[in-house]
């Protein structure tokens, strides 16, 4: 039991460091390309004129789930958009404790469900 409380402990730690490596550094933004200023304010002037009244969310634009929106989709461009009506901080580091947490009970309760499966 005490070797895996130790264990989830150090799973927890190792997967908020990786976590940290892959989100919290450049290498978080190596999948994504850059637009400029401009042309990020332009866009971001079309999306909060177009999805404000709708709310935060995830879209997917255009939507293939109608006749009109699969049409659209089949002749791009098209775009996945996380939208924040409110906006945040770019560097906000407020959830690295919430986080830290998340992954230490993560762990814990991945050890504990290992040590707990039956002996073959």
């Amino acid at each position: 039991m005490v070797r895996s409380f130790i264990g989830g402990l150090v799973a927890g730690v190792v997967m908020f460091v990786i976590g940290f490596v892959f989100w919290g550094t450049p290498l978080s933004g190596i999948a994504f390309s850059k637009a400029d200023d401009a042309d990020s304010a332009v866009v971001q002037t079309a999306l909060a004129q177009s999805l404000t009244r709708t709310g935060t969310g995830t879209y997917l634009i255009p939507t293939p789930s109608t006749p009109q929106g699969t049409v659209l989709y089949g002749r791009g461009p098209i775009a996945t958009v996380h939208f924040n009506t409110g906006g945040f901080a770019a560097n906000d580091l407020s959830m690295m404790l919430p986080g830290l947490i998340f992954a230490l009970v993560s762990g814990l309760l991945m050890s504990f469900g290992i040590a707990g499966r039956p002996r073959e």
